[in-house]
């Protein structure tokens, strides 16, 4: 009886692992869809890089940290 509950919890393991992967390449397709959206244009680009944060709204490169 042993063996099989330790067959069926690294069966539950391996389960939770594979869910884990799907979920994570799903997330991976996403966010190339998103990164082809982006980068169709220069101004697609430029939008998304203002919503970051990472432009001001003239365009120039904000400073992020100082020093």
């Amino acid at each position: 009886m042993a063996i099989v509950k330790k067959i069926t919890a690294v069966h539950e393991a391996n389960l939770a692992l594979a869910v884990v992967d799907r979920s994570h390449a799903l997330e991976m397709r996403v966010m190339k869809r998103h990164m082809n959206e982006v980068l169709k244009s220069r101004e697609q680009s430029i939008d998304f890089l203002k919503r970051a944060g990472l432009l001001t709204p003239a365009g120039k490169v904000k400073q992020l940290v100082r020093a």
